[in-house]
């Protein structure tokens, strides 16, 4: 319910994974938006200093039992939490199930607590890989990664949920995030702008593994963060799709983005740092991406794409943070 002009009233918000890169800046977002706040976390610990407000609530992701206890008067569940590419291709098994078979637990849990709706963050990846093409809603997702069909395991659990009727919810595949985290140790940095803005600024230099001539559509988290806040203020008023596409509509190479980080760091403090990258034959046509969606009315207004904007918070982060780390 729409309190007043900036605050929400009444609607408890649980976010797991609201200790990594996404959740702990959506909880930083919808906090000053009025909304209460509760962070899932495997441990038991304090309220993070980034947030002293929020209610901390531990995660068993195997006791049904507990989960439920978890959901119980939570108005609206957001779930990022999950294994990133990387861990998944370590494990598939754990891959699955974790992003499959636990989401499916705490849907069921959110359900039998009478949660109103849940979010599940996924991502473009289920789409194909490498992720090049016009990608929409009605693209089959085809990649075998395990990142992409642990993903879908819990997509299917919410979907098939939402067709019953037991719960309204969506599912938002999100392109490539980029922005200042709320903890340094954030597992933020196996993002590519995230690693550029940090090598940037830690070494003066920038090293690509390819010629960055490889498209890809990149979001700044203030975007998703405003994408999330629009469907928790209006789900219950109008419908929502299933399934939406939460991208930038603007490809960049990753060549262009460090060209921009250049100029940033320049801007800000002064220096440019070197940029090397790897020679190649491949040309940007091999690679192009336009990342799109069926449902452009949903989302639109709240994706402003301010990228310089999001790209100077970040290295100001970086500068900040690893300033005063070596000191």
């Amino acid at each position: 319910m729409l309190l007043g002009k900036n605050s929400y009233f009444a609607m408890r918000v649980l976010i797991t994974g609201g200790l990594g890169f996404i959740g702990g800046r959506l909880a930083v977002h919808l906090s000053k938006r009025g909304f209460e706040i509760f962070l899932g976390s495997r441990s038991i610990q304090n309220a993070p200093a980034w947030l002293p407000t929020a209610n901390m609530r531990k995660i068993d992701w195997h006791d049904q039992t507990k989960l439920s206890k978890l959901c119980e008067k939570i108005d609206v569940i957001v779930h990022s939490a999950g294994m990133n590419s990387k861990d998944c291709e370590n494990d598939p098994l754990e891959a699955k199930q974790f992003n499959g078979l636990a989401t499916e637990r705490l849907i069921s849990s959110a359900i039998n607590s009478k949660v109103q709706s849940f979010v599940y963050l996924s991502t473009a990846h289920v789409y194909k890989s490498p992720l090049i093409g016009f990608i929409d809603e009605h693209t089959p997702p085809t990649n075998n990664h395990p990142y992409a069909t642990s993903h879908l395991l819990g997509e299917s659990a919410l979907l098939t949920a939402i067709s019953k009727g037991e719960i309204a919810g969506i599912v938002l595949r999100l392109s490539n995030t980029y922005g200042a985290p709320t903890t340094l140790n954030s597992s933020s940095w196996l993002l590519v702008v995230n690693d550029l803005c940090r090598q940037a600024i830690t070494t003066k230099e920038m090293c690509l593994n390819t010629n960055g001539s490889q498209e890809r559509d990149f979001i700044a988290m203030s975007d998703v963060t405003r994408v999330i806040e629009t469907y928790l203020a209006n789900f219950s008023e109008r419908e929502f799709p299933k399934i939406v596409n939460i991208g930038s509509g603007k490809s960049w190479t990753v060549y262009e983005m460090a060209l921009l980080i250049q100029e940033r760091c320049e801007e800000l403090f002064g220096f440019i740092p070197n940029l090397s990258r790897q020679i190649s034959t491949a040309t940007l046509d091999d690679e192009r991406l336009i990342f799109n969606t069926a449902h452009p009315a949903a989302f639109k207004t709240r994706i402003r794409n301010e990228t310089s904007f999001e790209i100077d918070s970040l290295l100001k982060y970086c500068y900040e943070s690893y300033q005063a780390e070596s000191h």
